[in-house]
């Protein structure tokens, strides 16, 4: 025999030498039953293997699985408790972001108390529209609440806000005056902000109010503004609410018949708050 057959036949006896070993502690693995005394279900059987020398230690089968199951209960309380919380502070920062009077803050459905049949059918229709605000947002299903000071519609505006972020998504409320000082701001100079960039924000809330409509002079410069900010939510079918003192006719000759038609499409409604002021006189 030469010198590499010798090598060679010492390689593979050293490969066989190697292979028995590892069949050999593969094969070392044994199990049996062993009684236990659990203090739970009382005489049991319970499994043993022995492993790397080792017997590993009887434990009770069903306490093993209470014991899963009672981890796994307390992993989904932990999960739904910090989905709680997280959802909460959602809803506080967007009622803070929202712009809501603090005044108005806190008012609901529940705290609007109707004194005729009109007011108990208008509260009713502003609530359902909260309540179905999903299926409103898929149409961008818009609202113009019209009426004397004192009638109850920014307390009705706010409740439909409030409830909105409730659901978890996300409302602003603002003056016209504002809105469209806002814009304007971005005429000047000095201005960082783009005159479109202030357009597109409005573009954001899921819901957008604006209040006092009619207040401003109703130039035509301001009804320019107001359009682009109501055409574009119009054509994102974003869902807007307008809040004026007027009668629907006059309102038409601040936001202009474009505005109008637009904010009845898709089942918009104009609600007439036309009874006497609710305020303390």
């Amino acid at each position: 025999m030469t010198m590499e057959q010798k090598d060679l036949s010492l390689t593979k006896s050293h490969e066989i030498k190697e292979k028995h070993v590892q069949v050999g502690a593969a094969i070392n693995f044994q199990e049996k039953e062993v009684d236990l005394d659990c203090e739970t279900h009382g005489k049991i059987k319970a499994k043993v293997f022995y492993l790397n020398g080792t017997w590993t230690k009887p434990s009770c089968k069903q306490c093993q699985e209470q014991k899963r199951v009672k981890e796994e209960a307390l992993a989904e309380v932990r999960r739904k408790d910090a989905e709680v919380r997280a959802r909460e502070a959602r809803i506080t920062s967007a009622l803070g972001r929202s712009g809501i009077p603090t005044r108005f803050k806190n008012h609901s459905f529940e705290t609007f108390k109707p004194e005729s049949e009109d007011q108990k059918k208008k509260k009713q229709l502003c609530a359902d529209y909260a309540k179905n605000f999903s299926r409103n947002f898929d149409l961008g299903t818009s609202m113009i609440f019209c009426g004397k000071t004192g009638t109850g519609k920014t307390h009705l505006a706010c409740s439909i806000a409030n409830d909105t972020i409730q659901q978890g998504r996300t409302a602003v409320f603002m003056s016209v005056i504002r809105a469209i000082r806002q814009i304007k701001d971005t005429w000047s100079r000095d201005s960082k902000v783009k005159e479109q960039e202030a357009i597109d924000w409005f573009k954001n809330p899921d819901l957008l109010i604006l209040d006092e409509i009619g207040v401003q002079f109703g130039t035509e410069a301001e009804k320019l503004v107001l359009f682009e900010i109501l055409n574009n939510r119009y054509e994102d079918m974003k869902p807007t609410i307008l809040i004026s003192n007027l009668e629907p006719g006059d309102l038409k000759d601040f936001v202009g018949d474009r505005v109008m038609d637009r904010m009845k499409e898709n089942g918009g409604r104009i609600l007439r708050f036309d009874w006497n002021s609710n305020r303390a006189t």
